[in-house]
């Protein structure tokens, strides 16, 4: 009997040890430490707890829990952004600002060293593991890694320096990346090196280079401006341009985006060729301003990607300032003259509703009229006849026909247009005829001017 109840004795007491160890059903973290149910506070470390689950089965969790631990002490590392710094100094909005943070967050946990492993736990479902990473520690390894990275971005900058006296800029603003992108954990802080001498904000000073290497790609247009009259091409169309770097030598393979001002919310993508030119098909001017302009600038979105693909940077670079090479036009207006030859039952009319509407059109559209048939540009000639039509109980109609031409200086026919059984109504013949010119007016504002003008100005 003592045998048998020594062994229900020892049973209790592994069940209690082993309840010990693993928490208890009620409150699975009864039994825990307390650095799992709240982590530790202490100004001299950074804190790291991971947590792993069991029931997956996995036989990593244990590795699972220690990733998340070091993502913890990662997640309690400030990431602060110095306003002497890059970020600070150059015009960069809270958005980017936010991004790179949580980018040098995830960043930070994979050059984590140093950490070391203070205590474990686990029961049925989890198991927890306690990290962490002394500031002093992590201050000199902080250190160490920024003194290595700018030791190799300095041999960048040394490149991109030798390029920018060759005057090549795309060499130039290659090594001003890859000299920027070996520092891009360290954008936010004020790093400082000597430079000519004098102790300069690093990352700023290449900032500024990269910049400068930028602004010295130059444009040249083989004219200073462009006179056009409206809705004709110009002389130079296509429209041979030039990308040359700062010893006159022409760029090739340079992405750039050109846009026409009357030509809004189009952009022309364009790439150099081996003479560093590319063109650009203008066409038929159309607008009613008297000033317009073409701009050319790099691409600068392609130029980044082209030299680094990781997105810090490229966010980054693409607040950059390039510069804006702007051509300007000179729209001529052209001058029309009208000519109406109407008669009304017989008689010739010398003030129309005819005339006066297609002058307050044209005027409308920004054309000038002229009186002088032997200046103007456009000569709109209208005949049209009114003839007696029917009579009934007091009212009378009257029929209307004729034609609408628009020719050229030389004579040519741009625009024609038959003008056929008008009606009008009147209480006799002549006010009939008066109705049916001011019909005709009506079809001109309504059909024929547009016609017209789409004719002339959008060809």
């Amino acid at each position: 009997m003592k045998n048998y109840y020594y062994s229900i004795f020892i049973i209790l007491i592994a069940v209690a040890c082993s309840t010990a160890k693993k928490g208890t059903k009620a409150d699975p973290l009864a039994l825990a430490p307390q650095w799992v149910k709240s982590t530790p506070i202490d100004r001299d470390y950074y804190h790291g707890i991971g947590i792993a689950t069991k029931s997956s089965g996995s036989h990593d969790f244990r590795e699972i829990a220690r990733q998340n631990a070091l993502s913890d002490i990662a997640g309690n590392i400030s990431v602060n952004i110095s306003s002497s710094s890059v970020l600070g100094q150059y015009e960069v909005d809270n958005q980017y600002s936010e991004y790179y943070k949580e980018k040098i967050k995830l960043s930070t946990q994979n050059y984590l060293e140093g950490y070391e492993l203070i205590d474990s736990w686990e029961n049925n479902d989890n198991f927890y593991v306690y990290y962490r990473l002394s500031k002093v520690t992590y201050e000199r390894i902080k250190s160490e890694r920024i003194q290595k990275a700018l030791n190799q971005s300095e041999g960048n900058y040394r490149e991109a320096l030798a390029f920018d006296a060759k005057g090549n800029p795309l060499e130039s603003i290659r090594f001003y990346i890859k000299a920027i992108e070996s520092v891009k954990d360290f954008l936010g802080e004020d790093l400082r090196t000597d430079i000519d001498g004098s102790n300069q904000s690093y990352t700023s000073h290449l900032m500024a280079g990269l910049t400068s290497s930028l602004q010295s790609i130059r444009i040249v247009y083989p004219v200073k401006s462009i006179d056009v009259m409206r809705g004709e091409r110009p002389e130079y169309d296509p429209l041979d341009i030039q990308a040359l770097d700062g010893m006159d030598n022409p760029l090739a393979g340079l992405a750039f985006i050109s846009r026409f001002s009357f030509l809004p919310g189009k952009n022309i993508e364009s790439v150099t060729g081996a003479n560093g030119k590319f063109n650009l098909n203008i066409g038929p001017v159309e607008t009613k301003n008297k000033n317009e302009y073409l701009t050319s600038i790099v691409d600068l979105e392609k130029l980044v990607k082209g030299n680094t693909s990781d997105q810090v940077i490229r966010k980054l670079l693409l607040n950059l300032a390039v510069h804006e090479y702007i051509l300007p036009f000179q729209i001529i207006s052209p001058k029309f003259y009208i000519e109406t030859v109407e008669e009304n039952m017989g008689d010739i009319i010398d003030k129309t509703d005819v005339k006066t509407e297609l002058s307050k059109l044209l005027s409308k559209d920004g054309f000038e009229i002229t009186a002088e048939p032997s200046v103007c540009d456009y000569k709109i000639t209208v005949n049209a006849t009114s003839s007696k039509g029917t009579e009934r109980e007091g009212r009378f109609s009257a029929s209307l026909n004729g034609s609408f031409v628009c020719n050229d200086q030389s004579g040519r026919t741009l625009y024609r247009k038959t003008i056929s059984e008008i009606t009008g109504l009147g209480s006799n013949y002549k006010d009939a005829g008066q109705d049916a010119f001011t019909a005709l007016a009506g079809k001109i504002r309504i059909n024929i001017y547009p016609e017209m003008y789409k004719q002339l100005f959008t060809r």
